[in-house]
């Protein structure tokens, strides 16, 4: 089976979040930044581990955050909905972009 490679972009704030969002300005990519979710407009590309399904966490390879190059794990919270451009969890709206490569 070929991996699918993706762009995965935060585009909002979910209704009522578990933890906080910060601003891109508060926020330390690669650091431990306590029990906050990632900001706004964050986006990752890489393969996809885990597709977008309710109930899971969508995993990704990662290769590039935010326009660098940063090989690492994206995970992010519980699926509470599939959407037609993306997904929801307990903390974000995400676009979801299948790339050609």
């Amino acid at each position: 089976m070929k991996r699918k490679y993706v762009r995965i972009t935060k585009l909002a704030v979910s209704a009522n979040p578990e933890f906080p969002t910060p601003s891109l300005e508060n926020y330390e990519a690669g650091k431990c930044n306590g029990n906050v979710s990632i900001p706004v407009d964050y986006w990752a590309e890489g393969y996809l581990i885990v597709a977008p399904e309710v109930g899971k966490s969508v995993i990704m390879d990662r290769e590039v955050r935010c326009g660098v190059k940063t090989p690492g794990i994206f995970t992010s919270s519980e699926v509470t909905e599939v959407t037609d451009t993306g997904f929801k969890t307990l903390n974000s709206v995400y676009n979801l972009e299948y790339i050609k490569l």
